[in-house]
């Protein structure tokens, strides 16, 4: 990876995908344990993060909380940045990475908060999915079995 590819945080987008970004941890702002059924527990927790050219929220889950220390500077690969609660957050996914790294800033800015600006949420398609609550249209055939027609059934097998 090149170091044009690194994107400063100022310039992080709502929903933008394929992030390379260096940071440096400034403060844990969340802890939380997520019950994701009944033997399934997650730990989620928030970081406020920043460059030389602003700050931002990162979301990191599980094992990946342990591996930050505040004051430290690391480099995420293939992150994004979500919106949730209407403010962007950066996270890693799946397929994102964080590493230490050994970049030194000569000035953190924590006044440009990409977080604290209020965001608007992607209108999402609802899904177009059935959940058994499909209604199908009725055939003759569905009318077979009302009482009417079973009646006329009855009646021609008896004669």
């Amino acid at each position: 990876m090149n170091s044009s590819s690194i994107i400063p945080i100022k310039n992080l987008k709502p929903y933008n995908k394929d992030v390379h970004v260096n940071f440096q941890v400034i403060e844990q702002i969340s802890n939380k344990k997520i019950q994701k059924g009944p033997n399934i527990t997650h730990k989620v927790a928030n970081f406020k993060v920043a460059d030389d050219t602003g700050a931002i929220q990162l979301t990191v889950w599980n094992e990946e909380i342990d591996v930050l220390k505040i004051g430290q500077t690391y480099n995420l690969t293939n992150g994004y940045v979500n919106v949730f609660q209407n403010h962007a957050q950066l996270a890693t996914g799946r397929s994102g990475e964080i590493k230490s790294s050994d970049i030194k800033f000569e000035k953190i800015n924590q006044e440009n908060d990409i977080s604290e600006k209020k965001q608007k949420t992607r209108d999402m398609k609802p899904a177009n999915r059935s959940r058994g609550h499909r209604k199908e249209k009725r055939s003759e055939r569905d009318d077979d079995f009302s009482p009417e027609v079973n009646k006329k059934f009855l009646w021609a097998e008896m004669r």
